[in-house]
């Protein structure tokens, strides 16, 4: 009995050692990848004594700035959206350049997530302070808030069909009634800025409500607008009440159809009808759809077509042909301009390098 105690406290003594052994060794296998993640960042100023853990600490040199010298851009975003609208600002950051401008850029990204109040998880929190690390703010001039979406919006949004869209997407026509800045671009996450946002920020809306590109490069005052790249006058629409107006439209809408259907793009038409002259038509480069890119581009369009904003609209999103695994562009499924994926895939690539450093790698 003695001998057979024995025995088994020499097995169970084995096993606990390889199961240390191989704990051991696990810890080193991770060690190695978090090395191999952090290789990109270990250069940067003051990143060996970083810690992206706690709260983020908001950018409180945005309030030294001139407000009206602010460049506010406006997305509205769910967790299943960050990734592409994280993209998004850092093509923002690639094609207005810092060096260049002496505009700061705050994005408040207005997080559709009912239990969001306005406190970032630690993922979160993890994930901004990465991006901060790397796009140091001092350096890039810019800030990054998400805010909730209103319990009146909210109830307000789900009220209207928004067909095969998610139902946040009514929320850009809104904005005015809940974001207190004075004028901002809104922008789909679904963008790639390809050339100076301050090209679009500049231009003057005056008395106007907003300003938004059609669906064709031919652009007139008779095309059915595009909603995912406004230039917004959000003091203007608060003076004459236009999320008011446009609630009513889209109520009307619900019996009213167009095609089948009335999308909050078919409200911004009905109130360009009405007040025709409270929209400014943007030229069509603030809003290029993809799909008219031609593809014997290889270099940026320069004088066939002027592009500073891409819009990946319809089917054409970048990221279902994107491999996280290796790393490349699957071109043989790719219907449109070689140029357009590769420009939102550089960008992509900068922020595969964030998560990495954030631990969101999932």
């Amino acid at each position: 009995m003695k001998g057979a105690l024995l025995s088994l406290a020499a097995v169970l003594l084995c096993v606990t050692n390889l199961s240390k052994a191989a704990s051991s060794d696990m810890q080193s296998i991770k060690r190695i990848v978090v090395n191999e993640a952090e290789l990109p960042f270990i250069d940067l100023p003051g990143y060996q004594k970083a810690d992206i853990s706690g709260p983020v600490v908001p950018w409180n040199k945005l309030k030294t700035y001139d407000q009206s010298e602010i460049i506010n851009v406006v997305f509205v975003s769910d967790r299943k959206y960050l990734e592409p609208t994280h993209t998004a600002i850092i093509s923002i950051f690639k094609n207005s350049k810092y060096i260049e401008r002496n505009e700061p850029i705050r994005f408040t990204i207005v997080f559709d997530e009912a239990e969001f109040n306005g406190t970032l998880d630690n993922d979160m929190s993890r994930f901004l302070n990465a991006f901060f690390l790397t796009f140091d703010r001092d350096i890039y001039k810019y800030d990054i808030e998400y805010i909730p979406v209103p319990k009146e919006e909210r109830e307000c949004m789900l009220r209207f069909d928004t067909y095969s869209w998610t139902k946040n997407v009514s929320l850009r026509l809104f904005l005015s009634r809940f974001i207190q800045h004075n004028k901002c671009i809104y922008l789909d996450g679904d963008i790639a800025c390809v050339g100076d946002i301050r090209k679009m920020w500049n231009l003057n809306l005056k008395d106007k409500c907003f300003g938004a590109a059609g669906y064709r490069s031919t652009a007139n005052v008779k095309d059915h607008i595009n909603g995912g790249s406004l230039l917004l006058n959000l003091e203007y629409m608060r003076k004459v009440k236009f999320g008011n107006e446009i609630e009513k439209i889209l109520e009307d809408g619900k019996n009213v159809r167009k095609s089948g259907r009335f999308t909050d793009e078919h409200a911004l038409d009905k109130y360009s009808v009405l007040y025709p002259n409270r929209r400014l038509m943007l030229p069509y480069e603030f809003n290029v759809g993809v799909m008219t890119i031609p593809k014997q581009f290889s270099g940026q369009p320069t004088n066939t077509l002027e592009v500073t904003i891409i819009h990946y609209y319809g089917g054409s999103k970048p990221w279902k042909h994107w491999s996280k695994v290796s790393n490349c562009v699957d071109h043989s499924s790719w219907r449109q301009s070689d140029w357009a994926l590769n420009e939102w895939g550089e960008c992509y690539q900068q922020l595969l390098m964030v998560e990495d450093l954030s631990g969101n790698t999932d």
